[in-house]
């Protein structure tokens, strides 16, 4: 089972729930489906679902806005200290690279 952090506000169906709730940021779930922009991933299980995930997104068109760019690397545990669009793109890349490389 997937185990992720709440980045932001957001609203979910975590396993285990019989309905979607509220999480804040910072709440620890557990969660089988897609991961989406508000969920950092924590185990081995949520780091492979999250990479395969993004990989098609990240090479489209969803992240040529910045907002989504800065909100996927946060996701993925980036720490923005005024770093650009390329740094951001960098990161994830690698991120993804070691995250797919690691599932096998």
């Amino acid at each position: 089972m997937a185990r992720y952090c709440v980045t932001e506000p957001v609203f979910l169906k975590p396993t285990g729930y019989g309905s979607p709730a509220r999480f804040e940021g910072g709440e620890v779930i557990d969660f089988d489906g897609p991961p989406g922009l508000a969920m950092q991933p924590l185990d081995q299980a949520a780091r492979e679902a999250k990479a395969r995930a993004i990989t098609a997104d990240f090479r489209s068109d969803v992240f040529r806005h910045t907002g989504n760019l800065a909100r996927l690397a946060r996701s993925l545990g980036h720490v923005d200290h005024g770093s650009s669009s390329a740094e951001k793109r960098d990161f994830i890349a690698r991120w993804i690279e070691r995250n797919l490389s690691a599932a096998g």
